[in-house]
């Protein structure tokens, strides 16, 4: 659950839905417009995703 960022209360809601921006194939962004219910403001959620992938054990192929 969110809160607001000025007066704490979780009595928010989505305001707009979620817009996507896809950087590339291992990166985007999520934004929403969000309102509190208590105070009236208004706020934006933005959430960055980002991928990473590690080799943790070489396959026969590979190995060094």
């Amino acid at each position: 659950m969110y809160y607001c960022p000025e007066c704490d209360s979780s009595n928010v809601y989505l305001e707009s839905e979620s817009e996507v921006k896809q950087f590339d194939e291992w990166s985007w962004q999520d934004v929403s417009i969000w309102k509190c219910e208590d105070c009236g403001c208004e706020f934006e959620k933005i959430e960055h995703t980002s991928v990473e992938l590690e080799v943790l054990e070489h396959g026969k192929e590979y190995e060094e």
